[in-house]
Parts: C-alpha cells; structure tokens; sequence
C-alpha cells in the first residue's frame, strides 16, 4: 500500500504508473494525423491531456482504457483496485482509504472487477487433472433456509471440483444434480484420463464409460476410504472457503453468484500476486 501510494501521490506519477504498467495509452495519435503531446489541462480531472499541436484537438489520457467511464480520480481508484486484489475492499475500509468512493461507487466498482474475474475464465476456460492426476468433486447447497424458517427461497446448487496438486478449482450453478447435469460438466471441466474421487454421487456412476477413472468415498463411514484412499477431504474445504465471504456480507443475491464464483476462482488462480493479476486482466482485454 505505502508503495501504490507513493508512485501515485501526483497527477503525473500517476500517469506515469499507469503508462508503465500499459494501463494508459503512452501515446496518441490525432485524427489530423500528428502525434499529440501530454500536457497539463485544468479541465480535467487528471490535470493532464493529450493534446494535438496542430489542430489543437484535446483527448483525455484514458482514451479507450479500463477507466475510460469513471470521471473519479485515476489514484482513488488504483488504491481501490489495489484493495480490492488483496481482499481489503470492505465498505468501511474502502470509505476510509478512499474519500470520492460512495457505498454505491464501490458495489460498481467490485462488479467491474468481478466481471473481469469472467471474462478471464471464458478466454481460459478452467481444465483440471489428466493422465496419473487426482480431482475431487461435490457439490454444495448455497441457497437455503436456515432452520426452515424466514422466507422461502430457490434452492442454489453449485457443482465443482478441487485438484489438490495444482490447489485450483472450478465451482458451477446446476439446476439439477442429475447425470444428464453433471456429466457434461466434468467433460467440460477436468481432462479425460484423470482420477476422480467423489461421495457416493448414484449420477456419476458412468465416469468410468466416459475415459473417467473414479473412486468412491462413503462420508457415512470414513472420511479416507481405507482401502483406495478416496476422499473429498479438499473439496469440502474449498466450499468452505467459497461460503465464508458469502456469510461475512450477509448473503449474496442470486444475479451475482455466477461473478462471485469467478472471482473465487480467480483468486486461486493468483493468490501470490493478485494486483498483477488485475493489470494483467485489464491489458489483455483492452488493448492499447
């Protein structure tokens, strides 16, 4: 943070981070044709421009980039993005870091960052395991009364599996946990050839014709089958993890399950470098 601060304490070192990090445009061209200048602009929020010395044509510095439709201060929101990648971005933490930020600035905010969480997994689709590889999988209700009471509410299944060597994992919304469902989902999301371990599911018992191997692991009996070692030991945990954000804000609406389960899984993916993760999103997506 003591960092991110420093390099973005002024107009310009702000700009400058951002070009560094190819997150602004480090040049512009005119539709004259001449190459525009960065100069200083009061008019802006940014305190810079692009402008062209011949024809005199000004253009904002985040012409055609990931901040292109906020007017809020380019370094609000690189600490916001900063607070975000490290799981800091409460309200009460965002409110206090960032001052020009207000609770509904903010929701937009983590659903721009979440929907760059899916536009990830749809250009790399998440595939786990493959020859001598092991993924557990399972599935867990999200959606729920609590002690049937309060009111009524849609059921939420969400499908997923967990490769404990690789510590990645994929999490879906099912409307049935049919084989019909899930079967295609495991084709879609784990590598033929691979060992799969799972809790007595009577829907995936055709693993096996599908160039699935799998094993079965009772919960009723064991938590580690003595005999093959199958277990859901990591899976379970990963519903866990996926859960405990869910409680600590109350509860997510249903619209937004899909988003946050992307962001779940894209925090797996770069938990040792999150923020770089971020720019790393926002550069393949716009491309400057």
């Amino acid at each position: 943070m003591r960092d991110i601060i420093l390099l973005t304490s002024e107009p310009r070192k702000t700009i400058d981070f951002l070009q560094t990090n190819r997150l602004l445009s480090a040049s512009e061209q005119c539709e004259c044709g001449q190459i525009m200048e960065l100069q200083t602009s009061n008019s802006s929020s940014d305190g810079f421009c692009w402008r062209c010395r011949t024809c005199w044509k000004k253009v904002s510095v985040r012409k055609g980039s990931f901040f292109s439709g906020s007017k809020l201060p380019l370094t609000e929101l690189i600490i916001f993005i900063y607070m975000w990648a490290y799981e800091m971005s409460t309200y009460k933490d965002v409110r206090r870091e960032c001052r020009f930020l207000s609770d509904h600035t903010i929701a937009n905010w983590r659903m721009y960052l979440r929907e760059l969480c899916v536009e990830h997994f749809l250009r790399h689709p998440q595939v786990l395991g493959g020859e001598g590889s092991t993924v557990e999988i399972d599935g867990s209700l999200f959606a729920r009364r609590k002690n049937n009471t309060g009111r009524v509410r849609r059921q939420l299944w969400v499908f997923g599996g967990y490769e404990p060597a690789t510590k990645l994992g994929f999490l879906v919304t099912v409307p049935s946990r049919d084989a019909a469902t899930l079967i295609p989902i495991i084709k879609e999301y784990v590598r033929p050839g691979t060992t799969i371990m799972l809790d007595c599911w009577r829907a995936c018992d055709s693993l096996e014709s599908e160039r699935f191997h799998h094993l079965l692991a009772n919960h009723k009996y064991n938590l580690v089958d003595p005999s093959t070692s199958a277990t859901t030991n990591y899976v379970e945990n990963m519903w866990q993890h996926s859960k405990r954000r869910n409680k600590a804000e109350c509860g997510t609406h249903e619209h937004m399950v899909e988003s946050c389960l992307a962001e779940f899984m894209w925090r797996q993916k770069f938990k040792n470098n999150p923020l770089e993760g971020v720019f790393e999103q926002i550069r393949e997506i716009y491309l400057l």
